[in-house]
């Protein structure tokens, strides 16, 4: 999603490469300022809940990002968007973290956030290979503001439609206790576990 908001926001916006990427800085900020929360929320409630509306909000942000043209107002087409994206990552990424390590005996730990990293950083790299190839987008068309823009939208709704089917996944296959039984403290739930 950032991959192709960011070339929306240069190749359609006229934004320049600094602007394009200080344009998220509001959800940076929401995570270093909310996540602690996020963590002690899901040990009193579970991480169904969190790790069902986190990419269900994270969707509705994705779908904000659809107003996105060629003249844009920052703070009415651009940081709706960042800001509702930024809370569902909040509300997801200190729960998921707990909920692998929580699924792995003590002892494998490591391993558990090793792969939930790899798992993570592949997806990125697929999903930015992958998904302008299935929108149709090909080298002289990321130049193109037209192109590009017919694209981008279409790319935005299947990024949508993923995070939501997501949401779904995950009030279905979390059983909402699994926590219960971790060694994990509030504390330890800052959204920092699994990023180190």
């Amino acid at each position: 999603m950032s991959f192709f908001v960011t070339i929306q926001l240069q190749t359609v916006s006229g934004y320049g490469p600094l602007a394009a990427g200080a344009a998220f800085i509001p959800s940076t900020l929401l995570m270093i300022s909310l996540a602690s929360y996020s963590g002690r929320l899901s040990m009193r409630i579970g991480p169904r809940i969190p790790l069902t509306f986190g990419p269900l909000i994270m969707a509705a942000g994705v779908l904000l990002y659809l107003r996105i043209d060629s003249d844009p107002s920052y703070v009415l087409d651009v940081l709706p968007g960042v800001v509702v994206f930024g809370i569902g990552l909040t509300l997801m990424v200190a729960p998921l973290t707990a909920t692998v390590l929580a699924a792995a005996p003590a002892e494998h730990a490591g391993v558990a956030s090793g792969v939930n990293n790899a798992l993570a950083r592949a997806g990125s790299l697929l999903a930015v290979a992958a998904l302008p190839v299935a929108v149709g987008l090909h080298g002289e068309e990321y130049a193109d503001p037209v192109a590009f823009n017919d694209s981008f939208r279409m790319a935005m709704m299947i990024c949508a439609a993923l995070l939501a089917a997501g949401g779904v996944i995950s009030w279905f296959t979390i059983h909402p206790g699994i926590l219960d039984d971790s060694d994990s403290t509030p504390e330890d739930l800052d959204g920092t576990v699994g990023g180190r």
